[in-house]
Parts: C-alpha cells; structure tokens; sequence
C-alpha cells in the first residue's frame, strides 16, 4: 500500500472541511495543475508525494485568494 495515500485523504479532507464548497476530484484537478502549470493534467501519471505537496500548496495559496476575495467584499 502507498504510504501517502492515508496523508493524501486526510488533507483533502482538511481542504473539505475548510472549504466545503469544492468537491475531491476538483480539488486534486486544480492543485495538480497548478504545479504542472497545465490544464487537465493526467493523474496517473504522478507521484503520490507529488500530489501531496500539491495538496499543502493549493490549500495555502486557495487560503489566501479566500481571504482577499472576502476583504474586497467587505470593503
């Protein structure tokens, strides 16, 4: 079994829980291609510790585009 599968799920599930308008599989889709820097990027073909760090990446960068989008609301 991959040792980052069980990582994997517990930070999308974090990424669900602190935005629970974003399903798994979009997710996955768009912190991959952020990395890759391309579209529709094929999953099979990366890395579990790949996706991983993709993952913690996506979070903090979608984190903060969260928090800009809310201040300009506000504003």
């Amino acid at each position: 079994m991959d040792s980052s599968f069980d990582k994997i799920m517990v930070k999308l599930n974090e990424i669900h829980i602190e935005f629970p308008d974003m399903r798994f599989g979009q997710v996955l889709q768009l912190a991959i291609d952020s990395k890759k820097q391309t579209k529709n990027f094929d999953l099979t073909n990366i890395p579990s510790k790949q996706i991983l760090s993709s993952l913690g990446e996506f979070k903090e960068v979608h984190k903060i585009k969260r928090r800009k989008k809310i201040n300009k609301v506000k504003k």
